[in-house]
């Protein structure tokens, strides 16, 4: 898999498991789950945010979702 393909469905499962457990995820622990730097988890959220356009909140150190992303 090329780094393009393997960052867009790491995003993809970032989004997944901020959906079905919010509030749970910090970008600590994200980047241990992926095996990458903090850094770069930041860097996948502001896609979230910024280029996919999805409502992703900082809320105590955790994320969530003002609205699912999955709702249509």
């Amino acid at each position: 898999m090329t780094k393009t393909t393997l960052r867009i469905h790491r995003v993809f499962r970032i989004i997944a498991l901020i959906t079905r457990d919010p509030n749970i995820w910090s970008r600590h622990s994200l980047a241990k789950r992926f095996s990458i730097s903090e850094r770069m988890i930041q860097k996948d959220l502001t896609i979230i945010r910024h280029d996919i356009g999805l409502d992703l909140i900082h809320d105590h150190g955790t994320y969530h979702f003002g609205k699912n992303p999955f709702d249509i």
